[in-house]
């Protein structure tokens, strides 16, 4: 039984782990809407409408970058907002490490080595997730295209 223990729950930390990883390229929009939304509410306004301003806030860090990515052409503005994507990541990824070895070793050189670790895997993966996506495409001349009934 102790067995079955220790294996689901290794199970179920490697898929944490993924979660995490998979969720990585979102973390810009969350620091976005979680900071927006605790400086509006040390100012005094309510706790609701600070958590509505905070996930609008999100939402539009999200949406602006998003369509930065697909209409942006040159390679240096887009390296430009995957690292932009990339940072917060990294910082997740450091704290989720850290956390996580928290549990599991009480060695503080062993717990930084991770995490540091768990920063890097994180960044990588939101930087292959967002380097990866294609290119706008750019349309062809008339003259070019299959089928063209134009003669040079």
């Amino acid at each position: 039984m102790i067995v079955l223990a220790i294996l689901l729950a290794g199970v179920g930390l490697v898929l944490a782990c993924r979660l995490a990883f998979t969720l990585a390229i979102y973390a810009l929009p969350l620091l976005t809407g979680a900071a927006v939304g605790a400086a509006i509410h040390t100012h005094g306004v309510g706790l609701v409408a600070a958590a509505l301003s905070g996930a609008l806030a999100g939402i539009v860090a999200l949406a602006g970058c998003h369509i930065a990515m697909e209409t942006l052409r040159p390679s240096v503005l887009r390296t430009g907002v995957v690292v932009l994507f990339t940072a917060p990541a990294a910082f997740a990824g450091f704290h989720l490490a850290h956390g996580v070895t928290a549990l599991l070793t009480s060695s503080e050189p062993w717990r930084q080595f991770m995490a540091m670790s768990g920063a890097l895997l994180a960044s990588a993966a939101a930087w292959m997730r967002l380097a990866g996506r294609r290119e706008p495409s750019r349309p062809e001349p008339a003259a070019r295209r299959v089928g063209s009934t134009t003669t040079p």
